[in-house]
C-alpha cells in the first residue's frame, strides 16, 4: 500500500508527549495542527503505543498511523517487524 501525505508539516509543530488515547496509551512525538479554532494532536514520528488489547506497537507514525519502520508484539506474544 503506497499512501501520500502531501501538506503534512504546513503550519505545524512536532512535541513528544505521553498521552492515552482511545485505543491506549502512547509515548512519543506528535504533530499538532490548527484548524480553525480547533488544535488537533497527531501520532506522527517515532513513538511507542500500547494497546488496551495487550498489543504494543513501537515505531514510525504519520496522522495517527503506524507507517514505516517499527515492530508490533501481539497478546500471544507473536512478533511483526516491518
Amino acid at each position: 500500500i503506497i499512501r501520500e501525505f502531501k501538506n503534512v508539516s504546513k503550519k505545524t509543530s512536532k512535541n513528544y508527549i505521553e498521552k492515552t488515547f482511545k485505543e491506549g496509551k502512547y509515548k512519543g512525538e506528535i504533530m499538532t495542527k490548527k484548524e480553525g479554532s480547533f488544535i488537533i494532536e497527531y501520532r506522527h514520528g517515532k513513538g511507542k503505543m500500547n494497546y488496551i488489547d495487550g498489543s504494543i506497537y513501537e515505531g514510525e507514525w504519520i496522522l495517527n498511523e503506524r507507517y514505516g519502520k517499527g515492530y508490533c508484539i501481539y497478546k500471544d506474544l507473536s512478533k511483526y517487524t516491518g
